[in-house]
């Protein structure tokens, strides 16, 4: 199995991109806990986010991939080639935990090599190699000697992740990466992951339960919810066009208003929504990003759908408020940013109107 490929300056990476992962009817049972019909199709060096609610069932999916939890039946296929008979240490493939599980005995060059025992096929020349590369890549140049209980969160991924490369697998699994971390070390962990991606051949399957995450991260992905995959497909599409209520909410739909759907108006109660196309008559979802609606003292001109109402509840949430605007017994949600929410002097109580752009919504099915 040919491993990672690091592509420093001056080379270039292979362009052609081939099938890496491809789970067909995989079944998982646990005790109570099912996964069932699982279909994926992970191309190589692709960055692959699996995104669900907190026991859904990601990370056994995850370890199932890696050979820690045998499948009841289906097919896991890397590569082309038939897995689940392999052990773990013979898949080609490196699993990260969030809570990294370095040796607290082990300084960091040790904790980077310790992988290299299981694979003898390398020479102690092409491994000093493949370890500066690493420490360079992952910016843990000084930190060689130093022992687990002395680094940041930050340097103990880097550490994990070093130590997951260097036995240069074709798959790297992440398993809640982020979580451990404070924000600031988030967004430096974001940028590392990014820079290692774009400088290796390594397919990354990274499991979170934060679709921020994944959309700072991955361009591709799927929801696992209730055992099984929900949705798949580019992340942009799933954002903004949830196929279901679960996903919708897992998105952060906040606007989620069960409707009465007839041509080309929904009826919420008794607001009345201009939708962009025309539908049987049928109780759907209409769902509406608050970053989609605009908020405004005056009544915008030529806008379709534009509600009068009033500011129920203000939430400051750092750089932006969450804003209740109640119109009619309708609870709407808006984003306003720090700077226009003080331009307006918004205030609770307050009159206000709402819009949104026909384009900006989406009917889900039940």
């Amino acid at each position: 199995m040919p491993g990672t490929v690091f592509c420093l300056t001056g080379f270039d990476c292979p362009t052609k991109k081939n099938v890496m992962i491809s789970i067909q009817n995989l079944q998982i049972d646990l005790g109570d806990f099912h996964l069932r019909n699982i279909d994926l199709e992970i191309l190589e060096n692709e960055f692959f986010i699996i995104m669900g609610p907190s026991g859904s069932g990601k990370t056994v999916l995850l370890e199932t991939i890696a050979g820690l939890v045998l499948p009841t039946s289906g097919e896991i296929r890397i590569d082309g080639q038939d897995i689940v008979p392999l052990s773990p240490e013979k898949r080609g493939i490196s699993i990260v935990y969030q809570d990294y599980a370095l040796f607290p005995h082990k300084n960091v060059v040790e904790n980077i090599q310790y992988g290299l025992r299981f694979k003898k096929s390398t020479t102690v020349q092409k491994q000093q190699e493949s370890l500066q590369t690493l420490i360079s890549l992952l910016d843990l140049a000084g930190l060689e000697k130093r022992y687990p209980e002395t680094l940041s969160g930050g340097e103990q991924q880097r550490v994990a992740l070093a130590r997951a490369l260097i036995v240069e697998p074709k798959i790297l699994l992440l398993d809640e990466p982020l979580s451990a971390l404070d924000p600031r070390l988030r967004e430096e962990f974001i940028v590392r992951l990014k820079q290692l991606h774009q400088n290796t051949t390594t397919t990354i399957l990274m499991v979170t339960h934060d679709f921020s995450e994944a959309i700072a991260l991955g361009i591709k992905g799927a929801v696992i919810a209730d055992g099984k995959i929900a949705q798949t497909g580019k992340l942009d599409d799933i954002f903004k066009r949830p196929k279901s209520v679960m996903v919708a909410n897992f998105v952060g739909m906040k606007n989620l208003f069960k409707a009465t759907v007839k041509n080309r108006v929904a009826r919420i109660d008794s607001v009345q929504i201009q939708l962009e196309r025309e539908y049987p008559e049928s109780e759907l979802y209409v769902a509406i990003r608050p970053e989609n609606i605009a908020l405004s003292t005056e009544r915008p001109i030529g806008v379709t759908n534009c509600f009068c109402g009033h500011i129920e509840q203000v939430t400051a949430q750092g750089f932006y408020y969450d804003i209740n605007i109640k119109v009619g017994n309708i609870d709407f949600y808006v984003l306003v940013s720090y700077g226009d929410f003080h331009v307006m002097k918004l205030l609770r109580g307050q009159d206000v109107f709402i819009s949104f752009k026909i384009s900006d919504i989406h009917v889900v099915g039940c």
